[in-house]
């Protein structure tokens, strides 16, 4: 959404002066029926490190069209008591955690089962579009101070009040 803020008018032209403000924050705090629209593999951007995350880019639509985006890691990495990555000092690539690994799996199983699939069942995720899900988003601001919305978790739409 792009909002237009009037800022003043210039004396020498009389123009009005606009400040063009892009703002990603379209959605309210709340839970919503969103329908899978796209899914695919994509590797995040690279931050630093040797290697890319790969992960599932999903994209979630209301019923008016309105789109979000969520990102699903495929692998977990080691950390240091600090949070940042442990990193293989021969090949700079970030050490893969068994167990986190095991913790984003269940996260897109969580996403699947939220999705339709019975516990258990193996799916693609040309299984999972245009599956409806119910959604939780929230409002969020980052360390540079942007505002953002992203969906916090996912849910069976028979949750839905």
């Amino acid at each position: 959404m792009i909002m237009a803020i009037v800022k003043a008018k210039t004396p020498a032209t009389n123009h009005l002066v606009i400040v063009a403000k892009a703002s990603s924050v379209s959605w309210e705090n709340g839970e919503y029926r969103l329908k899978i629209k796209s899914i695919a593999h994509e590797d995040a951007p690279n931050s630093g490190y040797e290697d890319k995350t790969p992960q599932l880019r999903v994209e979630f639509a209301d019923e008016k069209g309105k789109k979000i985006t969520k990102w699903y890691n495929l692998v977990g990495y080691e950390t240091n008591a600090d949070g940042t990555a442990m990193v293989d000092g021969e090949t700079g690539r970030r050490i893969i955690s068994e167990s986190k690994t095991a913790t984003c799996m269940e996260i897109l199983g969580n996403l699947a089962i939220a999705a339709g699939a019975e516990e258990g069942a193996e799916v693609t995720i040309d299984d999972l579009k245009d599956s409806e899900v119910g959604a939780l988003v929230q409002n969020k601001v980052n360390s540079k101070g942007n505002s953002y919305a992203e969906i916090a978790r996912v849910f069976s739409v028979d949750s839905l009040a």
